[in-house]
């Protein structure tokens, strides 16, 4: 079943969100397949083109980011599906502090 859109969605969009199974909480994004059938599930941490905006900036303008860089101190005590060794080599792979500098402040 890999790679199947389901008819998942929040508020009819793609977005991201917890799935509790058991005592066990995973961040989980969903992501509208190209033909818009249906939307992919996938594992928040292993999103790739995660893009930082400023309101009203076209995503094509912004910077792509670790999706570390968006874990709170609630997620880091209630997700079990983050890899604590990744988010300093996910986050420096990024380079996104000269592309915030170069394309969010000026």
């Amino acid at each position: 079943m890999e790679q199947q859109p389901v008819p998942f969605n929040i508020n009819g969009e793609a977005g991201i969100g917890k799935l509790a199974i058991g005592n066990m909480t995973a961040l989980l994004a969903t992501k509208e397949t190209p033909n818009r059938t249906g939307f992919l599930v996938t594992d928040f941490f292993a999103i790739t083109d995660l893009v930082l905006t400023r309101n009203g900036m076209p995503i094509d303008e912004g910077c792509t980011i670790s999706p570390y860089v968006m874990v709170t101190e609630d997620l880091l005590n209630t997700i079990d599906n983050i890899d604590l060794e990744e988010i300093v080599p996910s986050i420096k792979n990024f380079h996104i502090l000269l592309c915030i500098v170069k394309k969010l402040f000026f």
